[in-house]
């Protein structure tokens, strides 16, 4: 829907509202050039072996970008950047009940804690294992990765995160 109202691929919107304004030099679509994914016993995976998911499906899954990307990315996000129009962000700010998931958001989904809304992404694949969080009243990005795929990846990821956000406690 997206393509046809702006007549361009969903690749190039990406490519030309989000990575280049935020300089995101290392991010692309497909598998990336040096880092390689695992598999849930840590054998590693040729580019593109066995993916689980068509791109066409979850386009998000397609896309690869470094650390300092994402950091990019996350600041991006944070309430005062400049990147989203203060529009945007009362829309993603809307409350939710506590403990209510929204995923009619653009790209993320609301979780409504305690401390304010955050908003979510996770990404993983038989390969990967990423999340992205955004603590919009705390004004805190974080973001965590595994290049291993499976639970036990996604597990430690979540835990790695939490032991960030909660500042080790």
């Amino acid at each position: 829907m997206l393509e046809a109202a702006a007549d361009a691929t969903w690749e190039t919107l990406v490519r030309e509202r989000v990575f280049e304004p935020l300089g995101m030099e290392d991010a692309g679509f497909g598998d990336p050039d040096a880092a390689r994914g695992h598999n849930h016993d840590g054998t590693p995976r040729a580019p593109g072996e066995g993916r689980a998911w068509p791109a066409a499906m979850d386009p998000v899954r397609a896309v690869h970008a470094s650390l300092e990307d994402m950091a990019r990315l996350g600041r991006a996000l944070l309430p005062g950047s400049g990147f989203l129009e203060p529009e945007t962000l009362g829309r993603i700010r809307a409350p939710l009940p506590p403990g209510e998931r929204s995923d009619a958001r653009p790209g993320f989904i609301i979780v409504a804690l305690a401390e304010g809304p955050m908003l979510f992404a996770e990404s993983g694949v038989d390969d990967w294992s990423a999340l992205l969080w955004v603590m919009l009243d705390r004004d805190v990005a974080a973001f965590a990765a595994c290049n291993q795929g499976g639970s036990i990846a996604g597990t430690a990821t979540h835990k790695a995160m939490n032991e960030v956000v909660s500042g080790g406690d």
